[in-house]
């Protein structure tokens, strides 16, 4: 009677353990405050050149470059350090989530198409290098300062967080933006955050 009583309290004790080690290896813990602070400043900095290449000027054209007759004009890749589409891409994906990423790359690069009409992707690869296309829709981004001492922790869980952040534009308007920060852990243990929204 005592051994059994004693084999179920050790079951007992080991699924405990194990749950309690389950828990620990699948980041149980929610994204605090602190975790967001450290890391979102860099991230809404690599941001805001992103956005510029895929919804503002993007590139300046290359000095001795010419406006082909397809309508796309190579670019000066010095301007940002990105030379392929691959590179923008892994530049991308350092910021953002796969799934935001994928939707940037639509417009960026696959092209996009309706009823009505086909538009060309924003960007190309040509003989000389990284080609970018003089239809594409510029949208005038605002120059925006985010005074991360207001950040706010809106709702969190292991992996998944929504804050929000002050924010003032050039000339002086004020705004509250709110992002998406995504946790993740791979399977050697080593954690990474992505934003999973917009931060123009």
């Amino acid at each position: 009677m005592k051994t059994a009583r004693f084999k179920r309290a050790a079951l007992a004790a080991v699924l405990l353990l194990l749950t309690a080690a389950l828990c620990a290896c699948s980041g149980a813990r929610k994204i605090t405050k602190a975790e967001v602070a450290e890391v979102l400043p860099t991230l809404v900095e690599k941001s805001k050149e992103l956005n510029e290449i895929y919804f503002g000027d993007g590139f300046p054209p290359e000095g001795s470059a010419s406006l082909p007759e397809n309508g796309y004009y190579y670019v000066d890749s010095e301007y940002y350090g990105f030379y392929s589409i691959e590179q923008i891409k892994e530049a991308t994906e350092e910021v953002f989530t796969p799934e935001y990423s994928h939707i940037l790359y639509a417009s960026a690069f696959d092209g996009l198409a309706n009823e009505d009409a086909v538009t060309p992707p924003r960007y190309a690869e040509g003989e000389l290098g990284l080609m970018q296309s003089v239809r594409s829709t510029v949208y005038d981004l605002a120059e925006r300062s985010f005074d991360f001492e207001t950040l706010k922790l809106k709702k969190a869980n292991r992996t998944r967080a929504t804050v929000s952040v002050e924010t003032t534009d050039g000339d002086g308007n004020h705004a509250t933006i709110e992002l998406i920060i995504v946790r993740t852990t791979d399977e050697t243990g080593a954690v990474s955050y992505r934003l999973d929204s917009p931060t123009y």
